[in-house]
């Protein structure tokens, strides 16, 4: 629900000389003085001790929709990722993207041997999208026209010649993709993304997706 600052509503901070800034009011519109919380958030201890939050959390929603595409070029992350905001407008929750390279180092390692990759080959670049939403036949409905509507320009933007990726390296340049059926598959989705962190510090690889 994007940056967490914008979800803390006030903090409990001791400073250098020993005083104490308390604004934990709990009131999601306060409009009032100078906004002191901000520099801190971020400032990792630097300019005061962070003893106490005050966070506005969203309710859980009822539906979770998740999809995996993969893409053929960078050029077609941006434009999926585009339509999905357009398309799936309020209801979407994450976007997230990693290519080749990070998923065949997810596959060498021992952390990716027991994920499955759904997509059963690797494509140059992946595109993971989820919605929550309080409706569940109108988000998957959505989901599933974004879908059909790119996987019918099929291919889009295949690669140029000069890409570093070829047949030989066992990568598809069409578009392709899945939509969860249950929770626990949307979960698997989510830990191919997860793991890459796990796969990437095992080499000794500082490369965040963020």
């Amino acid at each position: 629900y994007g940056p967490l600052r914008g979800s803390v509503l006030g903090l409990q901070v001791v400073l250098a000389d020993g005083s104490l800034l308390d604004t934990t009011t709990g009131l999601r519109k306060d409009n009032t003085g100078i906004p002191v919380t901000s520099p801190f958030l971020g400032a990792e201890g630097g300019l005061g001790i962070v003893t106490a939050v005050s966070l506005a959390l969203p309710p859980a929603m009822a539906s979770r929709q998740v999809a995996l595409l993969g893409l053929p070029s960078f050029p077609s992350v941006l434009r999926a990722s585009a339509m999905a905001h357009s398309r799936l407008g309020e209801i979407l929750s994450a976007v997230e993207y990693w290519d080749a390279g990070c998923m065949h180092l997810l596959n060498a390692s021992p952390v990716g041997q027991s994920l499955r990759d759904p997509l059963d080959q690797v494509y140059p670049f992946y595109l993971l999208l989820e919605t929550r939403g309080s409706n569940k036949d109108h988000d998957l409905a959505k989901i599933e026209d974004l879908m059909e509507t790119l996987l019918l320009q099929d291919p889009i933007d295949p690669p140029p010649s000069s890409s570093s990726y070829s047949d030989s390296d066992g990568i598809n340049p069409y578009v392709t993709g899945v939509i969860a059926e249950s929770s626990a598959q949307a979960d698997a989705l989510f830990r191919l993304r997860e793991s890459m962190t796990i796969a990437l510090g095992e080499r000794g690889i500082a490369h965040k997706y963020d």
